[in-house]
């Protein structure tokens, strides 16, 4: 494959002699690896959960650190995607372990979890999944009338076609969805991701009717997953994969209810706090799973041997429940 014209591979912090998976750091719209600083600050580097770990972040085109713009042609052949593509597999290849751990938002988590439904997920040791979970649905039959609000991909369209429109389409992102972030006037740089959706008002009726872009539920991968999500980016997630995290015992959802979707960014330190213990815990004991402030018990395989030891354990089990419960919610403490 040609180098790269679009897709950067940055290396953050490389030993000779890592024995752990690397670390990949992977950003959405409308922004940069920059996204990440506080995640790998040296002084973070030092926590164990990161000590020993090579980190790479992937940086797509954005108007703050890449600014450049795919033309319309390589969209269409979907350049973006194989060069994306084409460095997770040399990560994976020259891992020491032969996996990789991702913590990706945004467009990154959904690039990841096409990587993982066309190339397969053996390479992928765990995944922090940020917003957007693993095949997202957009018909009324999955979010009823909350589907409606999707006509915004066709809004975020229009500064890509004309950059004119950068400003007060980054206004309309500040106001109705919390987006905060330097230099506007360049959005068009960052806006190509939805290039396709300019054609929303014809295929709108379509998708939301689940006629048209409704992919079967992709919900056998393997590895961990933890999927921290605002309130507001349910419409990037499906009640059968928050269900699916809430049976394994080796993931985890986290739902946020003061949070927008741009929270890796603006309450970094509750999703560090995340990843301080899904990265460096062994992931056979992790048997709670949280929404928001609750904490809610990971459902169990119902075989007689495992009943038997619930039943056992049950009196235990309950107070530890009610004492992780009684803590502050993410929200409260950010």
């Amino acid at each position: 494959m040609d180098a790269p014209r679009y897709v950067h591979l940055l290396t953050i912090q490389k030993r000779a002699r890592s024995q752990r998976s690397p670390v990949v750091f992977i950003h959405g719209f409308p922004d940069s690896p920059e996204i990440f600083r506080d995640y790998h600050h040296p002084t973070e580097q030092k926590e164990s959960w990161l000590k020993g770990r090579n980190i790479f972040a992937i940086a797509f085109p954005n108007r703050l650190t890449h600014p450049v713009v795919p033309t319309l042609k390589d969209l269409w052949q979907d350049v973006l995607f194989k060069e994306f593509a084409a460095h997770l597999q040399t990560l994976v290849r020259e891992s020491p372990t032969g996996k990789i751990a991702v913590v990706a938002h945004d467009w990154g988590a959904a690039y990841t979890w096409r990587f993982v439904r066309e190339l397969g997920g053996e390479g992928i040791d765990r995944m922090l999944a940020l917003s957007v979970a693993a095949t997202p649905q957009f018909d009324i039959w999955e979010h009823g009338v909350r589907a409606l609000s999707l006509s915004y991909r066709s809004l975020l369209s229009l500064p890509y076609y004309i950059p004119a429109t950068s400003e007060p389409v980054a206004w309309l992102l500040s106001r109705l969805a919390g987006y905060s972030g330097p230099d506007w006037k360049n959005l068009s740089k960052d806006c190509y991701h939805y290039w396709a959706d300019i054609v929303w008002p014809l295929k709108a009726p379509f998708v939301l009717l689940g006629l048209l872009d409704r992919p079967g539920e992709e919900l056998d991968f393997k590895f961990p997953v933890v999927f921290l999500r605002s309130s507001i980016d349910r419409l990037w997630s499906t009640e059968a994969f928050e269900q699916k995290l809430l049976q394994r015992r080796d993931c985890k959802l986290v739902i946020l209810k003061k949070a927008q979707h741009w929270f890796p960014e603006h309450q970094s330190r509750l999703v560090i706090k995340e990843l301080r213990t899904f990265f460096d815990t062994p992931l056979e004991t992790k048997s709670i799973t949280r929404v928001g402030a609750e904490a809610v018990p990971a459902a169990r395989k119902k075989s007689k041997t495992s009943q038997a030891e619930a039943n056992k354990n049950a009196p235990s089990k309950k107070k530890k429940s009610k004492g992780r419960s009684a803590h502050l919610s993410h929200d409260e403490k950010s």
